[in-house]
């Protein structure tokens, strides 16, 4: 799996983004079911480059606000499950948003992983430990399925930890993190393995324990 903030991916996939906002902008007036589904497909750029693609999500959704039955529920579900990752860089509210419409679309469609991804989504998006986070994570922990793959299991656990760490929980935000690291080590999810270890460097420097900080950064 590629991260992507790694010189691979750079090397790789940078050179093709003009391409594909360019096929976003044709599809967007000429073909609202293919920019929908293109932009849902691209979901993975959308954290990396929330800035280049917010404009698209927001003028998508626009167009889908009286064209949306025209879309597949599917497609629909995971364009919304992509603004929800889109927006969660500068705006949190847009980002919920996005994320309940996955989730309904999602439970409507009985695809428990999407519903789950959207769920933990919306509680990520509340960016502090509130009653309506918990209630959005504890159901998406009623819908989670260990046989799934690390990728997915590792958003839930991070999420959790985010929840903790912001209500002054540090133990049990250590051991999410930490759950989340073995699970991706065991997955061979690599992106998963280095935002874990740069989130549990993260708590060991801040509890001064620097050795251990530059062991898990390194």
């Amino acid at each position: 799996t590629l991260f992507p903030y790694t010189t691979l991916f750079r090397s790789r996939y940078l050179p093709e983004l003009p391409g594909l906002w360019a096929a976003l902008d044709w599809a967007g007036q000429h073909d609202l079911p293919a920019a929908t589904a293109l932009f849902g497909a691209a979901a993975p750029l959308w954290l990396p480059r929330a800035t280049q693609a917010r404009p698209h999500a927001l003028a998508l959704a626009a167009r889908l606000a009286d064209k949306g039955d025209t879309i597949p529920p599917a497609v629909l579900a995971r364009f919304w499950w992509a603004c929800a990752r889109c927006h969660s860089v500068v705006h949190p509210g847009h980002a919920r948003e996005a994320a309940e419409h996955a989730a309904r679309l999602y439970r409507e469609l009985g695809d428990e992983r999407g519903e789950y991804l959207a769920l933990v989504e919306l509680a990520f998006n509340w960016r502090v430990d509130r009653p309506e986070a918990r209630a959005a994570l504890a159901a998406a922990r009623r819908l989670e399925n260990p046989g799934w793959p690390a990728a997915v299991l590792e958003r839930g656990l991070t999420t959790e930890a985010v929840l903790h760490q912001t209500s002054g929980r540090h133990a049990q935000a250590r051991r999410c993190y930490e759950a989340a690291l073995d699970i991706c080590e065991r997955g061979g999810f690599d992106a998963g393995v280095i935002r874990a270890r740069l989130n549990l460097a993260d708590q060991a420097r801040a509890a001064g324990e620097l050795d251990r900080a530059i062991e898990l950064g390194e």
